[in-house]
């Protein structure tokens, strides 16, 4: 199998600078893809990279690398990679529609290791999401777009504000006042992002995520994950530790919630990751956050946590049971860095 993969942000699909810390995730997850293929014997890889990143392209038989040097080169590399492919496999943002752009352009002789566009779509949106999972009875967290000139009283204590297609932590601010209030909105207005904000209700509790393998026979869950969010009100991903520690009813739990999530959207396909909250009040009933239709930073821990190469064995036989390491507890940054926990 001749496999294409696209990280976009690390092949500089995007002629303007990405911030650091969606560069860096982006490495991260590009460079476990393609080591994780190229340890199967039957997978030849070809993708590409920004020349400024070019150093940590792993040097290896059957892998073909695009060295590009703007958007114009990377595109022309991406077609060249498509046309010898059997299957597609694209990391990308949804903001801007730009993961939803790459995987609709992947011809229909290839096999897509993406979600369909629509699911995409939908996934992308967290206005659109939050009232799709809310109509099937789905708990979420209730989601307004926001109305600068009619700040909430914030007499139910805080909000918080963010992208409606926004990908990472960028521009997610909490918001106690009116001062704040005031400053989100300068934020986003210098961002070009006035229009496209949406305000939650602050619910204090653990974030975790859990992840999943979409494919015709059902789906493989992997462990759930707690994620490491800065307290500076920004709510920055840091990283994560996988297996969370939390107890077998509530792993049950929140599996149970993406499941019924994902089963109200059609075309989830290949990896999808689902974040939940455990509110401080209620911790025994999650509530959804969101729904990424993509590879996620949470990857990383999987790949350390199973026993398995699960990308080779999920692409050989997505309905083989993969094997965990259950003396220990994985810790990793959003750059990529891992250390490992030994369990007693």
């Amino acid at each position: 199998m001749r496999m294409a993969v696209l990280e976009a942000v690390c092949a500089g699909m995007d002629d303007t600078d990405p911030p650091p810390s969606l560069l860096a995730e982006g490495l991260a997850m590009w460079r476990a893809v393609v080591d994780d293929l190229l340890a199967h014997s039957e997978v030849t890889v070809a993708t590409l990279i920004d020349v400024r990143c070019q150093h940590l392209a792993p040097p290896a038989l059957r892998f073909d690398c695009w060295h590009v040097e703007n958007s114009l080169v990377a595109q022309l590399g991406w077609n060249e990679c498509l046309s010898h492919a059997d299957a597609a496999w694209i990391i990308a943002p949804e903001s801007d529609h730009m993961l939803e752009r790459f995987v609709s352009a992947v011809p229909p002789t290839i096999k897509s290791c993406n979600a369909d566009p629509s699911a995409i779509r939908l996934c992308a949106d967290k206005y659109t999401l939050a009232q799709h999972l809310l109509r099937h009875n789905i708990p979420a967290i209730p989601t307004d777009q926001v109305v600068w000139g009619s700040p909430p009283s914030f007499a139910d204590g805080p909000s918080v504000v963010k992208p409606r297609d926004g990908v990472g932590s960028q521009l997610v601010r909490r918001i106690h006042n009116r001062t704040d209030w005031r400053a989100a909105r300068i934020e986003y207005l210098a961002s070009d992002q006035l229009f496209n904000a949406i305000r939650q209700p602050f619910i204090p509790g653990r974030a975790l995520s859990i992840a999943g393998w979409f494919h015709p026979q059902g789906v493989t869950w992997f462990p759930v994950a707690e994620q490491h969010l800065s307290s500076d009100g920004c709510f920055t991903y840091q990283g994560g530790t996988i297996p969370a520690d939390i107890d077998v009813i509530t792993q049950a739990a929140v599996q149970t919630l993406a499941a019924d999530a994902a089963a109200t959207i059609p075309g989830l396909r290949g990896y999808i990751g689902i974040d939940v909250l455990l509110p401080e009040s209620s911790p025994a009933q999650p509530v959804l956050v969101e729904i990424n239709p993509r590879l996620t930073t949470s990857s990383i821990g999987i790949r350390r946590l199973c026993a398995d190469n699960w990308i080779a064995s999920l692409l050989t036989d997505p309905t083989s049971p993969l094997r965990w390491h259950t003396d220990r507890r994985i810790h990793f940054t959003a750059t990529g860095d891992v250390r490992e926990e030994r369990l007693p």
